[in-house]
């Protein structure tokens, strides 16, 4: 934790260097699109939280043209989907942080947050049913 709270990545745009990197372990790039890719989040909120992130960089959306906006949009689906399918996730958090003020922690670089929920307590109660 005390990485995460005093790093300071130094060097350009993380997801810039990633993306320049063959996907798989070492970027976690799982897959890209035309415009836009997706990573996970290598300091997660929860198991599976994705970042949908443009191939150019620009701080805030409206820099984006309306064609890498709506790729984004179309990846923040399909992560939905996956998700849905691969984890069992119930709900969603999807977020954009542009600006430092607004807790962007790459004010540089404008991503899509996607944060997969779930009602533990379900999950719980199935489990402690099927095990008798």
């Amino acid at each position: 934790m005390s990485y995460i709270k005093n790093h300071k990545y130094e060097k350009g745009c993380f997801f810039c260097d990633e993306l320049e990197q063959a996907d798989g372990v070492e970027n976690l790039i799982v897959f890209r699109s035309q415009r836009a890719f997706v990573i996970l989040n290598r300091y997660p909120y929860t198991v599976g939280t994705l970042m949908i992130v443009p191939f150019d960089h620009q701080p805030s959306l409206e820099q984006l043209d309306a064609a890498t906006r709506a790729d984004m949009m179309e990846l923040s689906n399909r992560a939905i989907q996956v998700l849905q399918a691969e984890y069992g996730a119930q709900g969603f958090n999807l977020g954009i942080n542009v600006g430092e003020v607004a807790g962007a922690g790459v004010v540089d670089h404008v991503h899509i947050h996607i944060v997969p929920r779930w009602q533990v307590i379900q999950i719980l109660c199935r489990r402690w049913r099927k095990r008798g």
